[in-house]
C-alpha cells in the first residue's frame, strides 16, 4: 500500500492544542470544547479533529508531524514565554492564543487566528451550520408483526406509517413501524438511508439484530437502544450522532458514512458469560475484525478493543460497552463506530479498500476487493458475535480458544514495553504474553519471573515508542 502519501493526506484533519501555563484540566476541557465548536462552524461539522496533546505527545506522536495546525493556548504571562519558545520543532502552521484568566474566549479573535493558521482554501465558513435536531425513529422488525409492538407496556407511541402520510407531521418521540419490503426508492422518500432487505438477507442469527431502530440524526444510538432495553438483541442504527461519546467521556466524532450502531443484549445473572463480563469487549473487537478482509488490509486489534489497519495502524473502529442490572438480568449495551464511508476527518474502510485495489497489478483482477455495505458489515458482525456468545454459553471451556483467536489477531504478540507504575514511579520492562479470562493484559517481567496483570483503567499504549502507562497488579 502506498502508505506515505495516502496516510499523510488522511492525517491532515487533526488540529492539535497544546496548553502552556493552563494547569486546570476543567478549563482545558472547556476550551477544547469551545474551540471544537468554532472549528466546526468555520470548516463544517466533523471536518477536523481537535484534541489536546502534551509534551510526551510532541516528542513521539505521529499525528504531530502531519496534522493541519498546532494551537498553543497560554495564560498570557511572561514567565511562560520561555516554555512556548522551547516547543519541539514541528513543521506545522502554529498560532499562539491567550484566553486570559477565565475559560471565556473571544470568538471573533479565535476564529481569525484559526483561519490564519489554516489555509483559506480549506475554509468553508457557514453561518447556517445550526445544531442538528433529532429526526424520526423508524422500526424494522424481522417478524413484521405490528400488533406485538402495540401491546408492549411502554410509554413510547408506536404507529404504522401509511404511504400517504407525511413524515414531517410526526413527533420525533414517535417510533414509526415500517414494512421493510418497501423498495429503496420508497424508503428514500421517507428519509431512510438504510436497506432493511439487504440487512436481513445478510443476517444469519437466531436472536441478534431481528429488531432494528433507525434514525437519520439522533443524540446517541445508546440512548435510543436504552429506550427499548427490554427487547433482547435489538440494534439502534443512525446516520449521524449529535452527542456521540467515546471512552473516558471523550467525544466520538460521528460523521455521516460511519457505521454507528448499538446492540442491546440481555444476559441472565446466572449465565456463565457474566463471570467474564469484561471479556465481552474483546469478543466484540474480534467479531468486527472477522467481518472484514483482515489479512489483505492488515487489520488488527489494539488491546483492549480498538481496531487498527495497515502499516500505520490507523484507527478503523472504536467500541464502548456499558452494563446495567435489571432484576434477574444484566442489560449490556455495546456501542460501535466503524469508519466505513466517512472519508473525513479520518481514513475509512472505503478508502483502504480503494487504495488496496489501486496498488494491485492490472492483471490481478481476481484479488480486487469489493466495497462492503454498511448493512452487510453490521449483519456480519452480529453473525460472528452471536456465534461467539453461543459458544461460551454452551461450552464455557471455549473461552480459551476464543482468547487464542483474539491474540492471533492483535498487534502485541511478544511486544516488549516499559510499564510505568503510577503509584511507585518505577519502570518495569515487560514482554506481552497474553490475556487472562477477564481480558486483562498479561506481561512477563524481562528481568524476573513475575507475571504482571495490566488492567484496562488508566492505560495508554504508544505504538511508536512501545511505551505504556499502566495501572498494574502483580
Amino acid at each position: 500500500m502506498a502508505k506515505d502519501s495516502f496516510l499523510k493526506h488522511k492525517a491532515l484533519p487533526n488540529i492539535l492544542v497544546f496548553f502552556v501555563g493552563v494547569p486546570d484540566e476543567h478549563k482545558q476541557q472547556s476550551l477544547i470544547s469551545k474551540i471544537g465548536k468554532l472549528v466546526d462552524r468555520i470548516y463544517g461539522i466533523d471536518h477536523y479533529v481537535v484534541y489536546a496533546i502534551n509534551n510526551d505527545d510532541l516528542a513521539c506522536d505521529s499525528r504531530c508531524f502531519s496534522a493541519s495546525a498546532l494551537l498553543v493556548i497560554h495564560d498570557g504571562s511572561v514567565k511562560n514565554s520561555d516554555n512556548i519558545s522551547k516547543l519541539p520543532e514541528i513543521k506545522l502552521p502554529l498560532t499562539r492564543l491567550s484566553p486570559g484568566e477565565s475559560d471565556q474566549i473571544d470568538e471573533t479573535y479565535f476564529c481569525e487566528q484559526i483561519k490564519n493558521c489554516i489555509s483559506k482554501e480549506e475554509c468553508k465558513e457557514n453561518d447556517e451550520n445550526e445544531p442538528l435536531k433529532d429526526s424520526p425513529i423508524y422500526l424494522f422488525d424481522l417478524k413484521r408483526n405490528f400488533h406485538d409492538w402495540t401491546k408492549m407496556n411502554n410509554k413510547t407511541n408506536i404507529i404504522q406509517l401509511h404511504d400517504n402520510q407525511q413524515v414531517e407531521t410526526i413527533s420525533n418521540d414517535t417510533v414509526i413501524f415500517m414494512e421493510w419490503n418497501r423498495n429503496r426508492l420508497s424508503l428514500a422518500n421517507f428519509g431512510i438511508d438504510f436497506d432493511p432487505v439487504l440487512f436481513f438477507n445478510s443476517l444469519q442469527t437466531k436472536l441478534l439484530g431481528h429488531t432494528v431502530l433507525f434514525a437519520n440524526k439522533i443524540g446517541t444510538t445508546m440512548d435510543l437502544a436504552n429506550r427499548f432495553r427490554h427487547v433482547n438483541g435489538l440494534i439502534a442504527v443512525a446516520n449521524y450522532q449529535t452527542k456521540g461519546q467515546g471512552r473516558n467521556a471523550n467525544r466520538w466524532l460521528s460523521p455521516k458514512g460511519c457505521a454507528m450502531f448499538t446492540l442491546s443484549l440481555q444476559l441472565p445473572i446466572n449465565s456463565p458469560i457474566v463471570e467474564h463480563l469484561p471479556f465481552i469487549q474483546h469478543i466484540v473487537s474480534l467479531s468486527i475484525v472477522l467481518s472484514l478482509p483482515k489479512d489483505k488490509l492488515n487489520i488488527k486489534i489494539k488491546w483492549p478493543n480498538d481496531i487498527l489497519f495497515g502499516d500505520s495502524m490507523s484507527k478503523l473502529a472504536g467500541i464502548l460497552t456499558q452494563s446495567f442490572f435489571y432484576g434477574e438480568y444484566i442489560n449490556l449495551q455495546i456501542g460501535i463506530g466503524i469508519n466505513k464511508a466517512n472519508r473525513y476527518p479520518s481514513a475509512c474502510l472505503d478508502d483502504v479498500i480503494e487504495e488496496y485495489n489501486n496498488c494491485l497489478p492490472p492483471y490481478n483482477e481476481c484479488e480486487r476487493l469489493k466495497p462492503i455495505s454498511r448493512e452487510g458489515l453490521i449483519a456480519s458482525f452480529l453473525n460472528n458475535f452471536e456465534s461467539f456468545i453461543n459458544r461460551l454459553v454452551e461450552q464455557p471451556n471455549q473461552l480459551h480458544e476464543i482468547k487464542k483467536l483474539y491474540i492471533n489477531n492483535w498487534i502485541h504478540t511478544d511486544s516488549i514495553v516499559n510499564v510505568h507504575s503510577k503509584k511507585s514511579g518505577s519502570v518495569t520492562k515487560v514482554r506481552i504474553c497474553g490475556i487472562n479470562d477477564n481480558g486483562y493484559l498479561l506481561g512477563q517481567e524481562i528481568d524476573g519471573d513475575s507475571l504482571i496483570c495490566l488492567t484496562t483503567e488508566g492505560n495508554r499504549f504508544d505504538l511508536m515508542e512501545n511505551l505504556t502507562t499502566i495501572n498494574f497488579q502483580s
